[in-house]
């Protein structure tokens, strides 16, 4: 990935780390930039270990995303009904 092709928003998949990331800033470096996951925890990730996240990973980490907050908020959901 290129750092003109970094866009603050867009879920990348980080190949060192083996998970999906969003990126936060730009502004790090000309190498790297600030990504977080389900959260406000900053990381630094070097441009050359990202790349473009897939829908199914796309899709996989939003779902991660709600259950995260589900659980922040106290909902459990089993089967499609709230508990």
């Amino acid at each position: 990935m290129r750092m003109k092709e970094a866009i603050n928003g867009r879920l990348v998949y980080n190949q060192k780390r083996n998970q999906v990331e969003r990126i936060r800033s730009t502004n790090l470096n000309g190498s790297s930039l600030m990504v977080s996951r389900h959260g406000d925890d900053l990381m630094a990730a070097k441009l050359s270990d990202l790349r473009y996240a897939t829908q199914n990973e796309v899709d996989v980490y939003k779902a991660e995303t709600s259950v995260n907050q589900s659980m922040q908020n106290g909902i459990v959901t089993r089967n499609g009904v709230t508990v």
